[in-house]
């Protein structure tokens, strides 16, 4: 085996690589890596195995330049994975390679062998340690620049991102350099990609103790010896570094932290561009922050004179989505076609226009951004339409999947039906719940000539599963991923726990869990919260009452569990320790969970729907055992997230008193009902201030969500009835209306029933 040839005459001069002569010519024989001057021979079998080599300047040749050609960094790359590790310090330090080429070099095998990459890297630290010692040769002097390269290489596996990148950082500090703004981008952007917000936080604290001081002192260098002034100000406050730390809030929805960001580059005259403003953007949508303060940022982004691109465009497009600003949208879909951006628009975008269109009901539109190619990312249109036909089906119009049938045969005539079609078809036919239609694409995609199934497909199909509780689906399916060659991800596991736990086979989670653990993964907060959800489902189908007390004992086993491996709990954990408490009457534990949320979560990042959610599950743990805390956890969230309960409406010359209850768990119901009787219904002046209708709208179960115990037309009709509340007959499915020609009368006895609880034994 020969590996890579440098011959060339340079002039004497200082080489920032390490020490050279005026004249050399390495060439490497066999697993020995003798040194030794290359023949013409082998030169000529060199070159005629398809590798670019440098060679001349030799003894033999006389007078003239050398010409200088460019080695094939893969190849050698590709040469040093196989080497020995006994073998590899003799190359590395015969090897004379420039700082370019040892930078492609280190990029090509990080991505191939990481660890022998970083070998690389440490064993020219060590070398040049113990230089004195060496008998003979030179290491090659990596920079920062080598660093960041296997940085780069590191981050593209999600799964060990973290822990890579942050060893490469103390192996910079080993080999006594300082990372450079370059080392910090390239290390929040991988670390932002792995999903985990504990491990980003820690970057971001690193680059924040990095841009806090002047200098940087390492291990063994004295101070003031690293590079300091104007230039090194002007590294710390580069606008990259700033859009990567706005980007890793964005990605996990912290807007204050954003937004302070966002202050500071304002207050150093860091200029703030179009990917800043997209990550505010995106941090205030993903934290559901209020509609005053997206309207601003969409404000600011105008006031700032910058020409929206299409990144910024799909910013803004998505931001009125919670906002439920149809007309915005549209706004700013014309602005899109009038640049000629709405071809570059990415499926997020067209995404999110469609479901303010689905909200509003706009069929017309929907159809327009169905028929047309949305997105210029995706290569083909049927991939972007498919999407947005899955994205329908999502938000629960099943009608689209014969047509997504049909886009897929339009898409086979002309020879467009590659294997991201088939994938979609199958996301497609999961989020429609057709578990049939989704094994029906999938087969079809394993026997369609040249087309094979990848690992997304899948990843797709195990979705499908899960949706719709296929637990012997999702078993054979991850079976036959792995007989495929598939090394099973983490989400697959999670999948098939998912659909363990919807099938209430508790103990068949537990050996998913278990299996992943042996196979080598690291559980994230995804795993703890579905098993924590396969305990609680168990405890209802359990035999015995000892049975049930130790499933409902398990979720705060793995609560510990969690937080001893690093993890925090999410608005998840907390809602299903919070369904664990109701499900087994301990309401205190539930009040200490709703004090350590209140402690632990910032309201203003957590969001309006999640908030909700969480006050939802305190009161429906507490209402059966203490009511008066529930309605102490209302009044409190009422401000903050049940501010739309109650409107008072005008509809064709009458006036309507509405209670819309159909975001509200049971027992949040109740608490709003008996809040509505004490502090409205009790102030009002009867019958002079009487409405012309009270309407309570309950919905019909299809918002209920799964840890919900029961619909809240149940509750709310079990509570009136129990306070002999005056009801109109009804034929509105959801609807409660109450007679207000008996209001005044029902009044007393209403209050009556909320002060002494009677309510409670009626019912």
């Amino acid at each position: 085996m020969r590996i890579a040839c440098v011959a060339r005459r340079i002039q004497p001069r200082r080489n920032p690589i390490g020490p050279v002569s005026t004249q050399f010519a390495v060439w490497f024989h066999g697993p020995t890596l003798s040194t030794c001057r290359p023949s013409a021979a082998g030169a000529t079998r060199f070159l005629s195995s398809g590798r670019t080599a440098l060679v001349g300047g030799g003894a033999g040749s006389e007078g003239g330049v050398d010409k200088e050609t460019t080695l094939d960094p893969t190849q050698v790359a590709q040469d040093l994975c196989k080497l020995p590790q006994s073998e590899l310090a003799g190359y590395v330090q015969d090897s004379k390679f420039s700082v370019r080429m040892w930078t492609s070099i280190i990029t090509s095998v990080g991505g191939l062998d990481w660890q022998r990459g970083r070998d690389i890297l440490l064993l020219s630290t060590h070398g040049r340690q113990r230089r004195h010692g060496v008998p003979s040769g030179s290491w090659p002097r990596f920079n920062v620049m080598h660093y960041n390269a296997l940085i780069t290489a590191a981050g593209k596996d999600r799964a060990t991102a973290a822990r890579r990148t942050l060893d490469i950082f103390q192996d910079i500090e080993q080999a006594r350099l300082e990372p450079t703004y370059v080392t910090y981008i390239l290390y929040i952007a991988a670390v932002t990609k792995t999903g985990s917000w504990p491990d980003t936080e820690k970057a971001l604290a690193l680059w924040s103790a990095w841009r806090s001081k002047g200098q940087r002192e390492g291990p063994g260098k004295p101070a003031g010896a690293h590079r300091a002034g104007a230039q090194e100000v002007r590294e710390r406050r580069r606008p990259e570094l700033y859009n990567a730390v706005l980007t890793a809030c964005g990605r996990y929805g912290k807007f204050h932290k954003a937004k302070d960001i966002w202050a500071e580059m304002q207050q150093l005259g860091v200029p703030c561009d179009r990917v800043a403003y997209h990550a505010l953007l995106r941090a205030a949508t993903t934290a559901r922050e209020s509609r005053d303060v997206t309207h601003q940022l969409l404000q600011a982004v105008r006031d700032s004179g910058l020409m929206p691109d299409a990144l910024l465009y799909d910013g803004m497009l998505q931001a009125c989505v919670p906002l439920k600003d149809h007309q915005m949208a549209l706004k700013i879909w014309g602005e899109m076609a009038n640049d000629n951006l709405t071809t570059k628009a990415s499926t997020f975008a067209a995404v999110a226009l469609l479901r303010s269109c689905c909200t509003q009901q706009d069929l017309e539109r929907v159809e327009e951004l169905l028929a047309r190619r949305t997105t210029a990312r995706i290569s083909d249109e049927f991939v972007s339409r498919l999407a947005l036909r899955a994205e329908w089906a999502g938000l629960g119009d099943n009608t689209q999947l014969p047509r997504g049938w049909q886009e897929l045969e339009e898409a086979k005539k002309l020879g467009l039906a590659d294997v991201r079609v088939y994938n979609t078809l199958i996301s497609l036919c999961g989020k429609a719940n057709a578990m049939d239609q989704a094994l029906k694409a999938f087969d079809e995609l394993n026997r369609q000539e040249g087309v094979n199934a990848t690992e997304a497909s899948y990843r797709a199909l195990l979705a499908a599963c899960q949706r719709g509780a296929h637990l012997e689906y999702a078993l054979s399916v991850f079976e036959s991923m792995e007989r495929a060659g598939f090394r099973a991800p983490l989400s697959a596991y999670n999948d098939v726990m998912a659909a363990c736990a919807k099938s209430r086979d508790c103990a068949l989670a537990v050996q998913v869990f278990e299996g992943l653990e042996a196979a080598g993964l690291k559980p994230d907060l995804v795993s703890y919260n579905i098993l924590m959800s396969a305990y609680l489902r168990g405890a209802e189908g359990a035999d015995s009452y000892d049975a049930v007390q130790q499933m409902l004992e398990n979720p705060w086993q793995l609560l510990q569990q969690l937080q001893s491996n690093g993890l925090a709990p999410d608005a998840t954990t907390y809602g299903t320790l919070l369904a664990v408490c109701a499900r087994a009457g301990t309401w205190e534990k539930a009040l200490e969970l709703d004090a350590e949320i209140q402690r632990v979560f910032d309201k203003a990042n957590l969001g309006r729907d999640l908030e909700r959610s969480l006050c939802n599950a305190v009161i429906d743990a507490v209402w059966e055992h203490k009511p008066d805390a529930g309605l102490e956890v209302f009044r409190r969230a009422v401000a903050t997230c049940y501010d739309s309960v109650f409107s008072v409406r005008a509809e064709a010359a009458e006036i309507l008193w509405v209670l819309d209850l159909r975001r509200l768990s049971g027992g949040a119901a109740q608490a709003a009902l008996m809040c509505w009787i004490q502090d409205t219904l009790s102030a009002t002046m009867l019958p002079d201030h009487a409405p012309h209708k009270v309407v309570i709208i309950t919905g019909w179960g299809k918002m209920r969500h799964e840890w919900q115990s029961s619909f809240v037309n149940e509750k709310v009709s079990e509570l009136l009835r129990a306070m002999d509340a005056p009801l109109l007959d009804s034929d509105v499915l959801g609807r409660v209306e109450l007679d207000v020609t008996k209001l005044q009368k029902w009044r007393p006895h209403a209050l009556l029933c909320t002060q002494s609880h009677a309510w409670r034994l009626r019912a």
